[in-house]
């Protein structure tokens, strides 16, 4: 047996919302493991459809089914799906939990045998989303033809995306959502872990060592409450069929990972499916075991221990939703590159929105918000306290960058996307602003070469809402300036509010991505009142949102930073 070691020093607090799911999917390997022709239902073609849900479920058999090509009944009041050779009883594919293009290469079309059940009107099919191609056809009234859906996912990451079949008549549509798997190696699994007391909104991501036989060590670093479960999730991004055991953790459920969706009837982990596991109560430093092997008559073994590096906290409040955010105050062991003190204790802390007048140099903001505490007793060092951030962002509040239909296809794009925080960040950005300055946090975590560890981003379908979650670090010092902190893999923004004055503020913002610098730089923030609209500013000084050249951000110094000997 070969064994790696690898710390996977990536981090995410446990708690933060208590429903939706994210995947965040890390680079995965490269196999030569060979694929599996022979277990039930193989990719025995460079595509086919796999279909799964209660409608397929036959005695002694998983509830799914395939067709290399499929045929689909097409009318302005419903579709029907007929596997095989489009024998048998259509099943309405609405009612399914996973309609899935299974591809074994990166770019490709999936023929479908359409028949127009319509007697007068004819039907013009066509598709969107990230990675289609674009193919449509018209299929006149009574006829049955071929038709493609294609996609191509190019460079890109990603393993899953969303493919949607548009089916017009002359008056109205009806719209399909597939989703299609990049399975183009023969072994390729990542693994998806969070801490929470119930099933967490945003998950972290590791790859998997594939080989056959291979024994690999992972420690992770991970912020979690007294009563936070460890949450694991295999994803199966190969084409051969596996099963997974557990050590110290247990099956949760069988997920498909396009629509966060728990599938039932699963006897394997079908390619382009999951498998979610939890443990006990986290007690110490726990070491967990995952085992996955070959099923089906597919030979493979590999192994993978878990160590969590655990880093408690313990809530003080949690500040009521404003402009989308929510924000806890928590106890925690500061980092030990962090020089400062945790408050003895805090008032209730206030949480306001900050108008759009007070960002005049910030392009298309989306939300801004200011958090505002004051610390209780006499301090020894510098205040710092930590902050959890969870930012919901609705189609409501993109549409004030984003047309309508943007903004909704942005959601969905992102609810099927496997690679969340990239999609995340094509359309939204967060800033910490000053009175003279906008701090890019996107640009500060990017420049660690880890920005997983800094980040994590859930969407649910259910809602048509995404949440970005952050951690921060807010410093009662006089120099305004943003610095990342990195310990044990878990990632904070080290914010000092430019005014030590006994008060902890922090305005940050939400603005669309192509945030462009000003060509002229002003000196000096707004005049006038308050910008969370109260009578005047005496903690912080943080009024407004100001945009300095991006090459000043790393020019900052180190603010409240220890060197190690």
């Amino acid at each position: 047996m070969r064994r790696s070691t690898r710390r996977a020093w990536v981090a995410f607090a446990g708690g933060l919302a208590l429903w939706g799911t994210a995947f965040l999917t890390g680079t995965l390997p490269v196999s030569a493991t060979p694929r599996s022709t022979t277990y039930p239902y193989p990719i025995n073609s460079p595509a086919d459809l796999f279909a799964a849900g209660s409608g397929l479920a036959q005695e002694g058999q998983d509830a799914v089914g395939q067709a290399d090509h499929p045929t689909l009944d097409i009318s302005s009041k419903a579709f029907g799906l007929h596997l095989g050779n489009g024998t048998g009883t259509a099943v309405n594919p609405a009612g399914l939990t996973a309609l899935l293009i299974r591809a074994q290469r990166p770019s490709g079309t999936l023929a479908v045998w359409g028949n127009n059940q319509d007697t007068k009107k004819a039907v013009t099919l066509t598709t969107s989303g990230k990675v289609a191609t674009g193919s449509s056809a018209t299929i006149a009234a009574k006829t049955s033809q071929d038709f493609t859906l294609g996609w191509n996912f190019g460079n890109s990451r990603e393993r899953m995306s969303k493919l949607t079949l548009q089916a017009a008549y002359d008056k109205g549509s009806r719209s399909q959502a597939f989703y299609v798997a990049r399975l183009d190696l023969g072994d390729a699994f990542d693994l998806n872990y969070a801490v929470g007391g119930t099933q967490p909104a945003a998950f972290q991501t590791v790859a998997l060592n594939p080989a056959n036989g291979s024994e690999e060590d992972l420690e992770l670093g991970v912020l979690a409450a007294s009563a936070d479960l460890l949450w694991l999730r295999v994803n199966n991004w190969g084409s051969n069929l596996v099963t997974v055991e557990g050590t110290g953790v247990s099956k949760d459920a069988d997920l498909f990972p396009g629509t966060n969706a728990t599938v039932t009837g699963h006897s394997w982990v079908y390619p382009g499916f999951a498998q979610q596991l939890k443990s006990d109560a986290i007690s110490g430093d726990p070491t967990y075991a995952l085992t996955l092997r070959g099923a089906g008559g597919y030979t493979y073994s590999s192994t993978h221990t878990i160590t969590l590096l655990v880093k408690r906290y313990a809530e003080r409040f949690t500040t009521s939703r404003v402009g989308g955010a929510e924000m806890t105050a928590i106890t925690l062991d500061l980092p030990a590159d962090v020089t400062g003190e945790i408050p003895e204790s805090l008032d209730a802390g206030t949480l306001e929105p900050v108008s759009d007048k007070y960002l005049p140099l910030v392009k298309d903001p989306i939300a801004a918000v200011s958090l505002r505490m004051i610390p209780q007793g006499t301090p020894t060092a510098t205040w710092v306290q930590p902050v959890l951030v969870n930012w919901e962002i609705s189609r409501t509040m993109l549409e004030k960058t984003l047309t309508s239909a943007d903004a909704a296809a942005f959601l969905e794009e992102l609810a099927a996307s496997s690679e969340k925080l990239t999609t995340f960040f094509t359309r939204v950005r967060p800033y910490k602003h000053f009175p003279s300055q906008v701090v890019d946090l996107l640009t500060l975590a990017n420049a660690t070469g880890n920005r997983e560890a800094f980040f994590t981003v859930a969407s649910d379908p259910a809602t048509g809402k995404a949440t970005l979650f952050f951690r921060l670090l807010v410093a009662d010092s006089g120099t305004p300036e943003v610095t990342t902190i990195l310990e044990d893999g878990i990632g904070y923004f080290l914010v000092s509010d430019g005014v030590e004055d006994g008060v902890l503020e922090d305005p940050l913002c939400l603005c669309a991505s192509n945030v462009t610098p000003p060509t002229t730089i002003p000196t000096t923030a707004p005049t006038g009142t308050h910008p969370t609209g109260g009578g005047g500013s005496s903690g912080g000084g943080c009024t407004a949102g100001l945009l300095f050249p991006w090459g000043f951000l790393l020019t900052l110094p180190l603010f409240l930073l220890r060197r190690r000997g």
